[in-house]
């Protein structure tokens, strides 16, 4: 009797072992999956918004970066089903303080590039 116990703890250990790997190979292809989509829609918003700086000729353009991680950070809220004019205000502000810096930090370079 105890060796089917045993062997059957030792089937039930083996079969959630492979199950939660399954589990967590599912979680990271999920992940790269919208780090993919993220990335053809942040070279979209990239592309469109520099045509319009080189129409307008003014405003700033950040790296593609910048871009990766605002639409990253939307369809995660996407997926998660938190996505909501809260969310929206919540991203957008985030964005701004990304721009922000990034501009910032191209107008300290080019002060030092002056000043040298």
């Amino acid at each position: 009797m105890s060796t089917t116990i045993a062997a059957l703890l030792g089937a039930l250990i083996g079969s959630s072992a492979s199950i939660v790997t399954m589990i967590i190979q599912q979680r990271y292809q999920n992940k790269r999956e919208l780090l993919k989509i993220a990335a053809d829609l942040a070279l979209q918003d990239y592309k469109r918004r520099f045509d319009l700086l080189k129409d307008n000729g003014e405003g700033r353009m950040p790296p593609i970066s910048a871009f990766v991680h605002y639409q990253m950070q939307v369809l995660e809220h996407m997926s998660a089903g938190s996505f909501n004019p809260e969310t929206i205000k919540s991203l957008s502000e985030e964005y701004e303080h990304i721009l922000d810096a990034y501009a910032s930090n191209t107008n300290e370079r080019a002060s030092a590039k002056k000043n040298k």
